[in-house]
């Protein structure tokens, strides 16, 4: 649905967004983490990234008022979901609000808006991380005051957790956003040591920083949303395209034969480490140091591509360079630079809830 001035009904692929931090815990205790991280505004609103997690030594409850195969999930697609779904809901100054069960039954253009976005909708009860971090998009951009974020677990009549953020972060933050094209139609998307993930019981730090990797007529390549843990660090890559001008390039890679006709990623650290990644290949293990690049989830419509990666470990201070390969491009169609330092001290000021026994 075409948005109004200042509302649209999903993230737009005409602007390129600005991270502003949430940091935010709505929920630590029990065994339980609930945090929102990442926000990343543009003119008509924001994504936010919200984090639910369970220390799975003390999940047996949780999986036993769970639906099926899964403990928790952040969609409602049938009225027997309620059950186990996680409810969102979003306050904005002046007292309105926005609930996520309204992305299944539909919303009214001007009016506050909370649609899921993208990442992770269901932590499975056979998984072995217990975690899943998915995507929020909320608008329009809220006025001066407080923003609000509350969670209703398993369907809950009252909220498990609350917490708040200034909304002044936002607004500059929206302001500071930037256009890639013309308007059109909001476009929605799908879906020091090392790990294979992020660790489910740490409180992460958001790094704001965003860079362009590349910038040509009607498109760009942008890297944002930084969200650090002690082993390593996630960050959103986002291609916006305008799709009346601009050919869209070519999908991601899904192995390594695929790169030289296809879309692919590299990370390089400021020690000289490097490494090269695409939809399904991680660190080759001989390469014992890292840094070890992987995707999390990736999803695309009309005119956006977006996907979510996590790096392991975490890099030694100095600029951190992810570059790019469009279309099989075999030097890089562009690089961006991260802050290695910033993460550091960032680093410092992660918050383990609990810790997980040795890994095998």
């Amino acid at each position: 649905m075409p948005g109004r001035e200042g509302w649209a009904e999903a993230p737009p692929a005409w602007a390129l967004p600005v991270t502003a931090a949430g940091d935010l815990v709505l929920v630590r205790e029990g065994g339980m983490l609930v945090s929102v991280g990442a926000v990343c505004a543009c003119p008509v609103g924001f994504v936010f990234y919200l984090t639910i997690s369970f220390d799975a030594r003390r999940a047996t409850g949780w999986r036993k008022r769970g639906t099926g195969s899964r403990v928790l999930g952040v969609r409602v697609r049938a009225p027997e979901a309620r059950e186990s779904a996680a409810r969102i809901v979003v306050s904005f100054p002046g007292g309105k609000t926005a609930d996520s069960v309204a992305d299944m039954t539909g919303v009214t253009p001007g009016e506050p808006v909370l649609s899921f976005a993208g990442g992770d909708s269901v932590i499975p009860a056979y998984a072995p991380v217990l975690r899943a971090e998915s995507r929020w998009w909320m608008s329009p951009v809220p006025g001066r005051g407080q923003v609000g974020f509350s969670v209703f677990l398993q369907g809950a009549a009252e909220p498990d957790g609350t917490a708040s953020m200034d909304a002044a972060g936002i607004i500059e933050a929206a302001a500071r956003s930037g256009a890639v094209a013309g308007r059109g139609t909001g476009a929605a998307v799908t879906g020091g040591e090392e790990r294979p993930g992020p660790p489910p019981g740490t409180v992460p730090v958001v790094v704001p920083g965003d860079v362009v990797l590349t910038r040509a007529a009607g498109m760009v390549v942008w890297a944002g949303a930084v969200t650090v843990y002690p082993e390593g660090f996630e960050f959103t890559l986002l291609t916006l395209y305008d799709t009346r001008s601009a050919t869209p390039p070519v999908s991601w890679a899904l192995d390594i034969a695929e790169r030289g006709r296809m879309t692919w990623l590299e990370v390089q650290y400021p020690d000289g480490r490097r490494r090269a990644a695409d939809l399904n290949t991680n660190t080759p293990h001989r390469q014992r140091r890292g840094p070890h690049l992987s995707v999390l989830d990736a999803g695309a419509s009309d005119g956006c591509d977006v996907s979510r990666w996590w790096v392991t470990p975490l890099p030694p201070p100095g600029p951190v360079e992810l570059a790019i390969h469009l279309n099989g491009e075999t030097t890089p169609t562009g690089v961006g630079r991260l802050d290695g330092a910033a993460m550091a001290r960032a680093a410092d000021r992660t918050e383990a809830v609990w810790s997980e026994p040795p890994r095998e």
